[in-house]
């Protein structure tokens, strides 16, 4: 488990360059309050998300650079470089990979495209078997900047969010062909660039973090029909104080009954109650204790949430009570530029 005697393993992804540790390995340690790093890497610039295989036990992380890299380490007290490829387009910056652990998706934001890359039994990346252009679609002039392919549960089918174009797109990953086919494309809020997402699996809902303006939009998903249907947008901020605020991240608590959202520019963690058919109450507004909430996450015992912020060099540490309030632990971790907090799972 994640947890050991209330400790925790935290891989952190960031802006740091080659010649920085990039990449750390964190202990977090609840009854002591007290964040150590255990071991950090260099030789990667600017890895600005991570996923983490916990069977393998095997590090992603994508190079959020021009030529655009994703590189796999096993992780132990070490963190060894297993294998690197290009992901075949410029500015990757979201990785993640499907339940069995075949395949990595990455989303290229700046070339605009998605790369399929199949996997070795020991996490090695081999070259992209696929890799999906979204830049000249849809209106001349309107660049695509995919930001997350996602599973949709276990149907098989994954969404990507174009934030550039205000569209979400279906996927099917064809595993013996190793390709993607494009099933269904859904126009969204004109101007709200979609950013990230999170599925309800009980509920088939599906949440979407919009950017641009700071809302939530939410939808029933249809796995027959292969469709999303719009049931709500909320606003996600309880009340907006900041002149400009960015939407970031989006997160389920592990029992789903609360959803909470990163928001750049107030500068909190908002949350909402999750009802039964799955549309949102908004709750409250927490401070992040920093700036740039780029990315959090929860602890897979649902008892803890942890903050990136990026412009203040900072990771944050909150206490989730059974009610979904957040309560400030008093940890304020110093890491230069965190992007991207990642629970090892075993």
């Amino acid at each position: 488990m994640a947890e050991r005697n209330g400790k925790y393993r935290i891989l952190v992804g960031s802006y740091g360059s080659e010649e920085d540790e990039a990449i750390q390995l964190l202990e977090w340690d609840a009854t002591s309050k007290e964040m150590r790093k255990v071991k950090g890497v260099n030789g990667i610039d600017a890895p600005s998300y991570l996923t983490y295989d916990s069977v393998k036990k095997v590090c992603y992380a994508i190079s959020e650079t021009v030529d655009g890299l994703v590189i796999s380490y096993q992780v132990g007290e070490e963190l060894v470089e297993i294998s690197r490829r290009s992901t075949g387009d410029n500015g990757p910056c979201y990785v993640s990979k499907d339940s069995s652990g075949d395949f990595l998706f990455i989303t290229n934001y700046g070339g605009g495209s998605l790369s399929l890359h199949p996997l070795d039994t020991n996490g090695g990346i081999k070259e992209y078997s696929d890799r999906i252009s979204f830049y000249h679609d849809g209106a001349v002039g309107k660049v695509s900047h995919p930001h997350i392919c996602y599973p949709l549960g276990d149907s098989g089918i994954y969404i990507v969010a174009d934030l550039g174009k205000d569209k979400l797109y279906l996927f099917e990953l064809d595993r013996i062909n190793k390709k993607l086919r494009l099933i269904n494309t859904i126009d969204v809020t004109k101007g709200s660039g979609p950013r990230h997402v999170e599925y309800h699996e009980a509920k088939s809902i599906l949440y979407v973090a919009n950017e641009f303006s700071s809302t939530v939009s939410v939808f029933r998903f249809n796995e027959e029909s292969e469709e999303l249907e719009p049931i709500q947008e909320i606003n996600a901020l309880s009340a907006q104080q900041a002149k400009v605020n960015y939407s970031a991240d989006i997160h389920l608590s592990p029992n789903g009954d609360f959803l909470y959202v990163s928001n750049r520019g107030d500068n909190v963690i908002t949350s909402f109650q999750v009802m039964e058919d799955g549309t949102l109450v908004c709750s409250d507004d927490t401070s992040v204790l920093g700036e740039w909430p780029r990315n959090f996450v929860i602890t897979p015992d649902g008892k803890f949430l942890l903050v990136a912020n990026e412009h203040t060099d900072n990771i944050t540490v909150f206490s989730i009570d059974e009610a979904g309030n957040l309560y400030f632990e008093n940890v304020s971790y110093s890491v230069y530029q965190p992007t991207c907090l990642c629970v090892m799972n075993g």
